[in-house]
This record gives structure tokens, C-alpha cells and sequence, in this order.
């Protein structure tokens, strides 16, 4: 399951980012991508483009996804582990279900794998902590919080959840151990300045981490998306429900309300249920055990066997065979890129200039055509664009009146937007001509003495980092 993958629509960016900071030897870049941007450019996951360079510059796509492929075997090893007391049958289900509570926020490579990595962790953490009844485990939660803050944004949900932790946790201890909670906490929080922005990324995240963004379906209510998006949700419910049923004191009941907090922000939040699925399948192992304990176990001689060795290596080779066009493969849905024939004439043309551009195509062009071609908007958002550009870019792509003057006032050169899109015929009617027009793109200019391309043919099958 989790060898197959698929590219997201900023991982061209992010690729391209981590290389520039690799090749330059600094994080803090100025923007030469844009040309509307309007604001300082905090990278909140510098660490992981730079990671995600690496792995590419290393082994090409195939890097790419065998260091996904890491991360989320990280993750279910450190469930494997967290489950070593309970039963076989127990242990394989608690680890499915991770696997599947994870599987949708997995599947497309982007830095979010790490945020599911470092939580993880700091479960495992906290897990010791609980079982042993002690405070040394919590002592490496702030490493795990500096490496976090530098990674991806979902750090948020780890100090949070920290944080609910500690206040649980503390109920039933005296006062001393509660005070290091307190200073544990402190410092966690204190250990996220451990970044080349310091101060900026608080006041970064402060200002743009919102419940509202258009366009990005994974910051949706869960309830208004796809049956098939429940399913992490639901396994996670499952899961904690069960464990729900095993709990046997006021700190296992208060763990329970909290997972289930997670739940409740999960159906606000789409994208919260993998951290949801992670945190139920946790508790389960705790709660799961403590009702275990007291049933006695029965010993079984296990004898080794050559031709059960054999057919599983067997299996193994053959299955590594077959999964290596997968593995080496980052294919590319064809919604989240522009048609190839209109991407290939940008390319011969070697067209320059400002393109306005469409919010997903946006690091596709920044890889294939950036600097020279500029674009108005791309997946980074409110790093780099402030809320006004961004509420100005979404009223031309779906305004039904005057918002096609917003090209003339960008003095954008091109306009590069899906031809289904209501302006993109305004725009002809009011001066703007085709360069080039595929089966779901077109690509406008002013300039109306310019080299036409004719409609082709789509290729399909495309995949990253591909024209």
C-alpha cells in the first residue's frame, strides 16, 4: 500500500526551494518567483525542502518517495513498538489501523510526512511517561520540538496536544511534579524559537494559520467532502472507541476526552485525521494492554522452519520486483497540471515575463520556466501573499463581472488559467488573445502578433518532474 504515491501540486516547489537553499548554503532567500508578492518570506518547512532536495538530487523521483517511504515506515515502526506487550492479534490491528488513519495525509509526498513522523514521537514519549508514572521521557520533548518547528507547521498540533497532556497528566500529581510539567512545557514551547526565523515564526503562524482556506480541500469540514475521506476518521473512532471501553480511571478517561477532542477538530479540519488516528491508535496500546495484563498468557514453542523462510524470501524478491516501478514512479494526476502541449510551447518559445497564473499551477511553472516566467500565485500562499492578493486572485478566477481587469492591473503579460474558467472568454472579448490552447488549459496574451500553437492531443500518464 503505501509503496504507490502520487505528486502534490507544491512539491515542485518544494524541490526547487530545498535545491536553492542547498546551492546557495542559506535558508533566508529572497523570492524571484513571484512578482506580486507582498510580503517577507518566512519558510516554515525549510527543513524538510531541503530534505526533499537531497533525496531528489540523490536518486531522482525514486529519492523522493523512498524518504516518504522512511518516514511513514518510521511511524509504523514506533506503533510496533508501542504495542510489544499486547497480543499478535492486537498488535497487527493496532498497526493496520495506523496505517490506513494515515494512509489519505501519506499517500502524496510533501512535508506534512514529517509532521505524522515527529508526532509519532512525541506519542511514544508521552506513552512512556505514562506507563512508567514518570517525568524522564518528557525530557526529549523539546528536541523533538526544535527539530519539528523546521519541518512543517503541524508542530502546532504536537505542542498543543503537549500541552493537554501535561494538564492531565499533572491532576493527580503533587505540586512539585507539576511545576515540571510547567517548565517542561515552558521549554518545549521556548525550544521552537530553534529556527533561522525565531521570533518571525510565531508572528508568521499567528497571522495565517486560519480554519478557512479556499481551494485546499484537506482544510475542508470533513463533512463536506467524500464518503471515501471518512474512512482515516472513522478507523480512528473505532480505535478509540475500543479503547474507550478498557479505560479504568479518571486519567484514562481524561486521555480519552482529549483524543476524542481530536476527533471533534478533525470534522472541523479534515486534514487533523491522521494526528486524530495516531493519538487513538496510541491510547489503544496503553489502554489495551492495562486490560491484557491480567489475563494470563500461554507459552508456544516456536520451531524455525527452512521452507517457511524460504517461501517468504521468495515472496519478498518477487514482491520487490514488482514494486519497483512504483517505488521509482511519482505519477501525477491530471488536474493538478496544466496540458503538456501548452507547458511545451511555453518551454520552445522561452517565453519571459509576468504570467498570472492559476493558484495549483502556480510551482509547476516556478520549476519548469521560474524565474524567467513570474508567476502571480502559487501553493505557498500566505508566506509570501497577503490575504488582499489572494482574496483579489480568487475574484478573477470565478468573478462573473468586471474582475478580468484584474490582469491589466497586475500588468501581467500572460494569463494562464484553466479554459473552463468563465473568465477566460471574458478576457478574449475584452482584448486578450490565445497563444496556446489545450483540453483543459489556455495560455492569453496581449500581444496579438505572437507564434500560435494548434490544439494536440493530451499525453496522460504524466508524473513529476515531467513537462
Amino acid at each position: 500500500m503505501i509503496s504507490g504515491t502520487t505528486g502534490d501540486p507544491d512539491l515542485w516547489g518544494h524541490v526547487r526551494f530545498g535545491q536553492d537553499m542547498v546551492a546557495h548554503g542559506a535558508v533566508r532567500l529572497p523570492d524571484t518567483y513571484s512578482f506580486t508578492t507582498d510580503r517577507t518570506w518566512i519558510n516554515h518547512e525549510w527543513l524538510g525542502e531541503v530534505l526533499f532536495a537531497r533525496a531528489f538530487n540523490f536518486a531522482g523521483p525514486a529519492g523522493l518517495n523512498l524518504l516518504r517511504i522512511l518516514a511513514i515506515a518510521g511511524v509504523l515502526g514506533l506503533v510496533w513498538r508501542a504495542t510489544a506487550l499486547l497480543s499478535e492479534r492486537r498488535r497487527l490491528m493496532l498497526v493496520a489501523a495506523c496505517g490506513l488513519g494515515i494512509y489519505m495525509r501519506a499517500h502524496p509526498i510533501r512535508p506534512q510526512l514529517f509532521s505524522l513522523l515527529m508526532f509519532a514521537i512525541l506519542l511514544m514519549l508521552l506513552k512512556r511517561a505514562d506507563d512508567a508514572r514518570s517525568l524522564r521521557p518528557i525530557a526529549l520533548v523539546p528536541v523533538v520540538m526544535a527539530a519539528w518547528v523546521n519541518l512543517h507547521g503541524g508542530w502546532l498540533v504536537g505542542l498543543g496536544f503537549f500541552g493537554l497532556w501535561c494538564v492531565q497528566f499533572g491532576l493527580a500529581r503533587p505540586w512539585r511534579d507539576r511545576l515540571a510539567l510547567a517548565a517542561a512545557l515552558t521549554v518545549a514551547l521556548a525550544s521552537t524559537l530553534i529556527n533561522p526565523f525565531g521570533l518571525g515564526m510565531w508572528d508568521f503562524l499567528a497571522t495565517t494559520v486560519r480554519l478557512e482556506r479556499p481551494m485546499i480541500a484537506d482544510w475542508q469540514p470533513l463533512y463536506e467532502l467524500p464518503f471515501i475521506v471518512w474512512i482515516s476518521w472513522l478507523i480512528a473512532f473505532a480505535v478509540l472507541a475500543v479503547g474507550a471501553a478498557h479505560a479504568r480511571s479518571r486519567a484514562d478517561c481524561v486521555n480519552v476526552a482529549i483524543v476524542a477532542l481530536f476527533g471533534a477538530a478533525a470534522m472541523r479540519v479534515s486534514r487533523l485525521d491522521a494526528f486524530f488516528a495516531l493519538a487513538a491508535v496510541f491510547l489503544g496500546a496503553r489502554l489495551l494492554r492495562q486490560q491484557e495484563s491480567a489475563v494470563p498468557t500461554r507459552a508456544r514453542e516456536l520451531r524455525p522452519s527452512m521452507t517457511l523462510a524460504t517461501a517468504f524470501g521468495l515472496c519478498g524478491v518477487i514482491t520487490a520486483v514488482l514494486l519497483v516501478p512504483r517505488v521509482r514512479t511519482v505519477p501525477v494526476p491530471d488536474e493538478l497540471v496544466p496540458d503538456s502541449n501548452v507547458a511545451a510551447f511555453v518551454r520552445d518559445e522561452k517565453l519571459k515575463g509576468n504570467v498570472l497564473t492559476w493558484f495549483t499551477w502556480g510551482q509547476y511553472s516556478i520549476w519548469h520556466f521560474g524565474p524567467d516566467l513570474k508567476v502571480s500565485m502559487d501553493g505557498r500562499r500566505e508566506t509570501v501573499y497577503g490575504p488582499g492578493l489572494i482574496s483579489a486572485h480568487l475574484e478573477f478566477y470565478f468573478g462573473t463581472s468586471d474582475e478580468w481587469r484584474y490582469a491589466d492591473a497586475l500588468k501581467a503579460d500572460y494569463v494562464w488559467i484553466p479554459k473552463h474558467l468563465p473568465v477566460a472568454r471574458t478576457l478574449q472579448l475584452n482584448g486578450w488573445h490565445p497563444l496556446c490552447e489545450g483540453q483543459s488549459s489556455i495560455l492569453l496574451t496581449r500581444q496579438s502578433a505572437h507564434p500560435r500553437c494548434s490544439l494536440r492531443a493530451e499525453e496522460h500518464g504524466r508524473s513529476f518532474p515531467h513537462l
